[in-house]
């Protein structure tokens, strides 16, 4: 992804010029350019696709007319954009030009793109910009290839791109947009439009998946049925995580249509009718391939009532109200950090649930903005590889690019939400400084209940007679630890002298000179300029984060303390 904005960022910067001044002339000569009976415009505008040589020799006067006045064979405003495939405010990008709606090629197509079509579509503001036709292929030209938005425009059109029908895609490559809905009556369509219930079974959280469409309730056929696809029915009911996707009619054969078929759901759908399908009715299933779900019953689903004027239909609408009660969207919490409320795997909350984040791309930049939403201070380190263990559910976030002064994590760029290539071995972590409380009262705070050691901290080891030298090891968690190596110098060697008051530095020492130390290693890739004050103020890899042995440790020689008589 990086790779990708950085080549938009070089084209924007060397054609958005040229595309503006095109646009300005484009505008200035559109009502001669509006009609096209053949051939291409001028060269000097933005080339349009070719359309049909149509012979003068084969046309009556009333025939050319007719060309000329009648109207085009579908409806809509010229550059005009909508969804289709899932619902107002998600699907497949769709523009029209020329009389007729065509499709967008997903090269370059990122979040600031989806903007665009979210603004233009009053859908609020962008949740992921998916590629790969995930709501399906469209039909018919495409017209948009190599879409670069700056993010600013407000509609589409308005965005740089080759030219429209210029493109090397097919509809396998179409883009899609999901947009957050701006008003109840979204979600409320959202829910009415996919009705959802379980059968044959006395827990409304556990049995077979029953959908209601055309007047009729028919149920899911079971071929491709997932954890992914069962997530947004439990979702969609009001329950918690899916426990289990069942197949074979486990809860029992229905009756009646079997309405979806190969369903493939990202997991992160508001509807199970949003998800990918083969369309309403096209099956090649039997009532005993029927799929069920078994849901986790969450507090929710058991100590809540419907009001008796929502109807079932409108339970999705009841739940996402009342669970925004409890929990804002985008709020941040630490999994799994055992004594510490500010260290752990990174999770965010969204669409009613709690999910990861992916560390590619994770850094310090990005630790810092969840640090500071969660008021923890200062970010030490942002561990990867799923340090705190390994999370579950959705993986919402991948390829997160903060630039350190985001208030929430929310705010910072990132793939769009659920959009990932992640496993959960990859489940981002980080490491605060921590919350200190800021005590009024001095004659009340107790000298035991100060801590011993101080963060930051450091110490010789195994140094024998002199305090001035020996094995490097710094205080951190609660813990001493030392410093790998790699990198190490004079500089970080002067660095642990000045913060001992041990004088100048005579030398540093590696390969663990002065012994192995045990416990963690807290540093690796140490890199002072020489006048820092203490070494947790140098520039390394983050706190824990190294590929080092004890054998690696390193040490320091200082000059000596002197006592002035």
């Amino acid at each position: 992804m990086q790779a990708v904005s950085e080549k938009k960022k070089l084209l924007l910067l060397t054609y958005l010029p040229v595309w503006k001044s095109m646009k300005k002339k484009t505008t200035s000569e559109k009502n001669t350019q509006n009609i096209f009976v053949s051939g291409q415009p001028e060269s000097s505008s933005t080339p349009w696709p070719t359309f049909p040589t149509v012979s003068s020799s084969s046309m009556t006067p009333r025939s050319t007319a007719s060309l000329l006045t009648s109207p085009p064979p579908e409806t809509g405003v010229e550059g005009a954009a909508r969804l289709f495939g899932g619902n107002n405010c998600s699907g497949t990008v769709e523009i029209f030009h020329s009389g007729q709606w065509g499709t967008v090629c997903d090269d370059s197509w990122d979040l600031l793109d989806a903007e665009v079509v979210c603004r233009q579509l009053g859908c609020g503001r962008v949740l992921s910009a998916p590629t790969g036709a995930r709501f399906g292929q469209g039909s018919g030209p495409i017209w948009y290839d190599d879409v670069m938005c700056t993010g600013s425009e407000t509609k589409l059109s308005e965005c740089w791109h080759p030219g429209i029908g210029s493109h090397n895609c097919g509809h396998s490559e179409d883009a899609v947009c999901f947009c957050t809905p701006t008003h109840l009556s979204s979600i409320l369509f959202l829910s009415a439009a996919s009705t959802v219930r379980l059968g044959n079974s006395g827990n409304r959280c556990s049995g077979r998946v029953e959908i209601f469409h055309a007047g009729q309730w028919g149920t899911v056929c079971d071929d491709s049925w997932d954890l992914d696809n069962a997530n947004v029915v439990c979702r969609q009911l009001g329950c918690g995580a899916a426990q289990s996707a069942l197949s074979s009619a486990a809860f029992g054969a229905g009756t009646g249509p079997i309405w979806l078929d190969d369903v493939s759901c990202s997991g992160h759908e508001l509807s199970i009718a949003d998800c990918r399908h083969s369309g309403f009715g096209v099956h090649n299933c039997g009532h005993y391939e029927d799929a069920s779900v078994v849901c986790e019953v969450s507090s929710l689903s058991t100590s809540v009532t419907l009001p008796p004027s929502i109807p079932f239909s409108c339970w999705f609408c009841f739940q996402f109200h009342h669970s925004f009660r409890s929990w804002l969207e985008g709020e941040v919490r630490l999994a799994n950090g055992g004594n510490s409320s500010c260290s752990g795997r990174v999770e965010i909350f969204h669409f009613g649930q709690w999910g990861t984040v992916c560390d590619d791309l994770w850094d310090l930049l990005d630790a810092e903005v969840v640090c500071r939403q969660l008021g923890c201070g200062r970010a030490l380190s942002a561990p990867t590889r799923a340090r705190f263990g390994q999370g579950s559910g959705p993986i919402w976030y991948d390829n997160v690019m903060c630039t350190g002064s985001e208030t929430k994590l929310s705010e910072c760029r990132h793939q769009g939400i659920g959009s990932h290539n992640c496993g959960h071995h990859e489940d981002a972590g980080v490491v605060c400084e921590g919350k200190y409380r800021f005590v009024t009262n001095i004659a009340t705070v107790s000298t035991t209940s100060l801590p011993t050691r101080v963060e930051g901290e450091v110490r010789l080891a195994n140094g024998g007679n002199s305090s001035c030298s020996g094995r490097v090891e710094i205080f951190h968690f609660g813990q001493w630890g030392t410093v790998c190596d790699d990198l190490w110098d004079l500089l970080d060697a002067e660095v642990v002298c000045r913060q001992l008051g041990c004088g100048r530095v005579l030398s540093a020492p590696t390969q663990a000179r002065f012994g192995q130390g045990s416990g963690p290693i807290w540093y690796d890739n140490v890199v002072c300029t020489g006048s820092e004050t203490k070494l947790s103020e140098c520039r390394h890899q983050g706190i824990g984060s190294h590929n080092c042995g004890h054998q690696e440790d390193a040490g320091v020689v200082c000059e000596g303390k002197y006592r002035f008589v």
